[in-house]
């Protein structure tokens, strides 16, 4: 289930770089292309609703920001927009950092039920130019393995932390 929670959230992060392309053609109906904005925006806090395996509807909450509390049952992030949520820890969080302190900058997930968040994984964020820069060497890989013909145009995005 984890591994769906992320891809939803990305799904959504990507999916709003065209909401206001969506409403631009709404309201003009011949057909224009779909161009992301030249500096996407970071993905800052978001929830989806989803139907899970038994048929049920829940909804998935993320976060990125700054730790401001933290204890052993519970963390408060603040994002960027000054959004602050406070997520309940439990044994079944996954922590994929060696430690999370006050200061640090975390990414957070899990379900909301209700005003609750349940945290079930907390991690780094990502780094977009790390990712970046990687791309660019395997464009450059797929080059020298093509016999330096071009590799195909990468066109899309990346948010900027």
């Amino acid at each position: 289930m984890k591994p769906l929670i992320l891809l939803a959230g990305a799904a959504v992060a990507i999916g709003a770089l065209g909401t206001g392309a969506a409403a631009a053609s709404a309201a003009d109906p011949s057909p224009a292309p779909v161009q992301a904005p030249a500096e996407p925006p970071a993905v800052v806090h978001g929830e989806s609703v989803m139907r899970d395996a038994d048929g049920k509807t829940r909804v998935y909450t993320w976060q990125t920001g700054t730790v401001t509390q933290k204890s052993d049952s519970s963390i408060t992030v603040h994002s960027s927009d000054g959004t602050t949520w406070t997520w309940a820890l439990t044994s079944d969080t996954t922590i994929r950092k060696e430690s999370v302190k006050v200061g640090d900058t975390v990414m957070i997930g899990g379900p909301r039920d209700g005003d609750t968040r349940t945290a079930t994984h907390i991690t780094d964020p990502p780094d977009f130019d790390k990712l970046r820069d990687r791309m660019k060497d395997l464009r450059k890989r797929m080059e020298d393995l093509r016999g330096g013909v071009p590799a195909p145009p990468m066109d899309f995005p990346l948010p900027r932390a």
